[in-house]
């Protein structure tokens, strides 16, 4: 997602609306006064979320003091539209990948809650190929924990590799 632009960014999250907890909200209008495209309300005390006028910015979550804006990750596309971006980004670039698989957690960190690791330090891998150092990044990190994780992962995958991002197939060589 780092690659994208701005719109980008916004294209790649735009089915994707914030929740409002509303046992968690105090109706103290933060998020009313930064969003930009006017999309929440104050409502019998706590904030409304207008999902027709939501462009799924997430600049509410980032200001709301109680953690009562969370994302919703429903929807598949969200998934398939960053795994495109990620596509284009790289398209006709002959690029070194380099992945550390240190201090991982099960979510993403853009969920903006502490979260305990799963794994430390599984190690450093590298490719020209994106989607096989993704593949065995994952099959390191499962291995290396003996749990199955990341399942939307590993569609993510099968879909980076429909449309033609690169090959799962890898060989690891240590070094």
């Amino acid at each position: 997602m780092g690659f994208a632009s701005r719109g980008g960014k916004l294209a790649q999250h735009s089915e994707i609306a914030p929740v409002i907890k509303t046992s968690k909200c105090v109706g103290c209008g933060i998020c009313v006064e930064n969003c930009n495209v006017d999309a929440i309300s104050i409502k019998d005390g706590v904030a409304f979320l207008k999902r027709n006028k939501c462009i799924g910015c997430a600049g509410c979550m980032a200001v709301c003091p109680e953690g009562a804006i969370v994302n919703s990750w429903k929807t598949n596309n969200f998934r398939k539209k960053l795994a495109e971006y990620s596509y284009a980004a790289a398209l006709n670039k002959d690029n070194i990948y380099i992945s550390f698989i240190i201090n991982i957690t099960q979510k993403c960190d853009c969920v903006g809650n502490k979260m305990d690791l799963i794994a430390d330090n599984v190690g450093v891998v590298a490719s020209t190929d994106p989607l096989a150092l993704d593949t065995a990044s994952l099959d390191l990190l499962q291995n290396s924990s003996g749990k199955k994780l990341f399942e939307e992962g590993r569609e993510t995958l099968k879909h980076c590799e429909k449309i033609g991002m690169g090959s799962g197939d890898y060989d690891l060589i240590e070094i």
